[in-house]
C-alpha cells in the first residue's frame, strides 16, 4: 500500500515478475521512479492522471527503456508530463518490439515529428495521441491490400484490427490517405483540430460499417461538395450515433442522417443555408 502522494523510489526490484501495474488516477505527483522502467515483464502499464491535476506526474526518464518491454500490450500515460523527452517517445516506440495493442498518450506534451512508422506496430487496436498540439506530421497510407509490401512491411503486419483511432488536436496535415477508410473494424475515428486542408467526400465512411463515433470538426477538411446520398440505400452508411462536423464548410445537412438514430450532432460554424428540413 502506498502512503502519500509520491510514488516510492525504492523496492521495485522485489517486483521483478510484475506484469500489471495500474496507478492511474491515483493523484500521484512528482517523477515516475526509475525502478518502474526496469521491470521488463509488464503486460500493462497504466500511469495516467486526471487532467485536472495539471500533469503533476512527470516522466523524466529517457524512453529508450521501452526497447526492453517485450511483453507490453498496454501503455497508458494520459496527462503525464513527457516534455523532458517529448521528442523521443515516438521514435523509441517505433524501435521497440512491444506487442502494443493499446497506446494512450493524450495531453502528454509530446512534440516534434510524428513518424508514420508508428502505424506499422502490428497489434494496434486503440491509439490515442490527441491534445499534443506541438506534434506534427502526416498520416501514412493505411493500405492493407496488394501494395502492402511497399507501404507496410509484411513482417510488421497491418492495422486491419484497429478499433479506435484518435489523432485530434495535433498539427497533422494532408493529404488524408483514402485507405484510412478501409479499416473496416474502426468504431471511433477522430481527426478533429488538425491542418489537413483538403476536400473530402463524406461518402468515404460508407465502408466503415462499425463506425458509431466520427469527429472531423476543425480538421481542415472541406465537405462543401457533399450532395444528396448517391442513390444507394441509406443503410449503406454506418449507424453513427455521435457525429461532429463543425467548421467543415458544409453547405447542407447530410441527408443520410434522416435515417439514423443520432444521439449527438454538431454542425456548427458551417455554411448551411435555406430552410431547416422537417425531419431534423
Amino acid at each position: 500500500m502506498f502512503n502519500g502522494k509520491i510514488i516510492p523510489d525504492s523496492g521495485w526490484e522485489q517486483l521483478a515478475n510484475l506484469s500489471i501495474l495500474d496507478l492511474s488516477y491515483s493523484g500521484f505527483v512528482g517523477k515516475v521512479p526509475v525502478g518502474i522502467t526496469r521491470l521488463t515483464k509488464f503486460n500493462s502499464l497504466r500511469l495516467s492522471s486526471n487532467p485536472d491535476d495539471l500533469k503533476n506526474l512527470s516522466f523524466t526518464i529517457k524512453p529508450i527503456f521501452l526497447r526492453n518491454m517485450s511483453n507490453l500490450r498496454e501503455l497508458d500515460l494520459d496527462n503525464v508530463d513527457l516534455s523532458a523527452y517529448g521528442n523521443e517517445w515516438c521514435s523509441d516506440l517505433v524501435n521497440s518490439t512491444m506487442p502494443l495493442e493499446v497506446l494512450s498518450m493524450s495531453n502528454c506534451s509530446l512534440f516534434g515529428f510524428f513518424p508514420k512508422q508508428i502505424f506499422q506496430l502490428r497489434y494496434f487496436k486503440f491509439l490515442y495521441i490527441n491534445l499534443n498540439p506541438m506534434l506534427y506530421g502526416s498520416l501514412p497510407d493505411f493500405s492493407v491490400g496488394n501494395h502492402l509490401e511497399i507501404l507496410i512491411p509484411p513482417s510488421m503486419g497491418n492495422l486491419s484490427q484497429l478499433v479506435v483511432l484518435d489523432l485530434s488536436n495535433n498539427k497533422l496535415q494532408g493529404p488524408i490517405p483514402r485507405s484510412l477508410f478501409q479499416l473496416s473494424e474502426l468504431s471511433q475515428l477522430s481527426l478533429a483540430s488538425n491542418n489537413f486542408n483538403e476536400v473530402m467526400e463524406l461518402e468515404l465512411i460508407k465502408d466503415l460499417k462499425n463506425l458509431w463515433n466520427l469527429d472531423l470538426s476543425n480538421s481542415g477538411f472541406s465537405l462543401s461538395s457533399l450532395e444528396e446520398y448517391d442513390g444507394s440505400s441509406p443503410s449503406s452508411y454506418p449507424n453513427i450515433s455521435f457525429l461532429a462536423l463543425a467548421s467543415c464548410n458544409l453547405t447542407k445537412i447530410p441527408t443520410f442522417l434522416k435515417y439514423k438514430v443520432i444521439n449527438a450532432l454538431d454542425l456548427s460554424n458551417n455554411r448551411i443555408h435555406g430552410e431547416i428540413p422537417c425531419w431534423i
